[in-house]
């Protein structure tokens, strides 16, 4: 659906004509985790404390001249039933811990030159939306089987407004500043190893690639949804 921006261009032709340009959008086809995974586990920092997915984005059929770029992620934030309700005898401070999520115009995030967006969010449980969710079997990092998730919206429409994006795959990453919270999910081992990116938690800063293999199809990826938006002028409406 496109729908046009607050307000006009406004170009002057020769002396005395102007011409009003209309700078339309529109949502794009965007990355949604649970299209192509399942939930299988809760997790924070641990030894790692960043951990990223390399995205592919295609213009398709919009309108020449168009660019796109990254408009909001949102983060599968959990924590177990007992430290929701408060009666877990060791309170881990999920309800106050930190998050943040950064995009890179580039499938590499140690490359210097390319742009990067950042924001940093401190967790609202009363913002959120929960709901119950159950964890099956012992082979996990969640501390328990009850669960309870939300969808945390990290916005980043200010920070790229009128910035279009230029590479083909981009990469959309956490960090933690703290170890262990919040937890967030992760999908089941079926996502390829060559597009994740992590940050060891040993004190560097640099991406390490998690494998340079294209048939490496069993890593799991912190569960994200990101939406794109292409953006254009035109002179004939939107």
């Amino acid at each position: 659906m496109h729908r046009l921006f607050a307000g006009v261009l406004l170009s002057l032709v020769g002396c005395s004509d102007y011409q009003f340009n209309e700078l339309c959008e529109s949502d794009d086809p965007s990355f949604d985790i649970e299209e192509v995974s399942s939930l299988e586990d809760a997790a924070g920092a641990q030894w790692w404390m960043a951990d990223a997915i390399v995205l592919d984005h295609e213009m398709g059929n919009a309108p020449e001249g168009s660019q796109w770029r990254v408009v909001s992620v949102d983060v599968l934030v959990m924590t177990s039933r007992s430290q929701f309700e408060g009666i877990n005898p060791t309170p881990s401070g999920w309800e106050d811990a930190s998050l943040n999520v950064v995009v890179f115009d580039s499938n590499d995030p140690n490359a210097t030159e390319p742009a990067v967006y950042s924001t940093t969010q401190t967790l609202n449980s009363d913002s959120l939306e929960w709901e119950d969710h159950t964890f099956e079997g012992s082979n996990t990092l969640a501390e328990e089987s009850d669960y309870v998730r939300a969808w945390w919206n990290f916005d980043f429409s200010t920070q790229t407004s009128g910035k279009g994006m230029e590479a083909d795959q981009y990469i959309v990453g956490i960090r933690w500043p703290e170890l262990y919270i919040p937890e967030v999910g992760y999908s089941s081992f079926n996502r390829p190893c060559d597009r994740n990116w992590q940050v060891n938690a040993d004190g560097t800063t640099e991406w390490l690639h998690n494998s340079v293999s294209s048939e490496a199809d069993d890593c799991s990826w912190p569960m994200m949804r990101v939406h794109t938006q292409v953006f254009w002028e035109s002179k004939n409406g939107c």
